[in-house]
């Protein structure tokens, strides 16, 4: 691994211990003095579902790192993941012509 990839992941893996440890530290002030600030509530949403978006975003960048690797170097949970992968993604490939196809047809009659 180079030293950029080792300082990319360190930084990722940094901020989301900050952002753990600031989540944390707030949820212990709710549990004393329960906030009740309709802007912070709204904030406090945003932000779960903006963390919504990066967890899938992570599962898509998993999968496609696990479709990338030699089969024999990773473990049998992944190798059984990257098979499902792949025939998901061969079915994908030969079957959304034809859907799409078949949802232009159902729109325009």
């Amino acid at each position: 691994m180079s030293h950029g990839q080792v300082t990319i992941y360190n930084s990722i893996i940094s901020k989301l211990d900050n952002i753990k440890n600031n989540i944390l530290k707030i949820k212990e002030y709710t549990e004393l003095n329960e906030t009740k600030q309709i802007e912070y509530l709204e904030i406090l949403n945003q932000f779960s579902k903006e963390l919504n978006d990066l967890d899938c975003l992570s599962n898509d960048m998993y999968d496609m790192y696990i479709l990338q690797l030699d089969p024999t170097m990773i473990q049998n949970q992944d190798r059984n993941m990257q098979k499902n992968l792949l025939i998901n993604k061969k079915i994908n490939d030969t079957f959304l012509p034809y859907i799409l196809y078949m949802q232009i047809m159902l729109r325009n009659s």
